[in-house]
């Protein structure tokens, strides 16, 4: 589905052309990203890492497109991506630990 030995996958080419992607995909994948955690449960910090890897995937696959990154960028400024930056970089750490 996704990029394997660097050949884009099926998933790519509806990321490029589906209008919905375009236009939700970006800021849905950066509120699913931060809504994770919020399950409610209290085991839910170490059930995020399960779901937020395949939301990586995801991004990384994204990031490869123009207008994703064009996207993206539109939101660098905004308290959401401020969150959802922040939570990728205490995963990182927790990872490294």
């Amino acid at each position: 589905m996704f990029l394997h030995d660097n050949k884009p996958g099926l998933i790519i080419e509806v990321f490029k052309s589906n209008e919905n992607a375009l236009k939700h995909l970006t800021i849905g994948m950066i509120k699913f990203y931060c809504n994770i955690a919020l399950t409610g449960r209290s085991h839910a910090f170490y059930e995020k890492f399960k779901y937020r890897f395949y939301a990586n995937k995801i991004f990384s696959t994204l990031w490869i497109l123009e207008e994703y990154r064009t996207d993206l960028k539109n939101y660098f400024n905004t308290p959401l991506f401020e969150k959802f930056l922040n939570m990728v970089l205490i995963d990182t750490t927790f990872c490294f630990d």
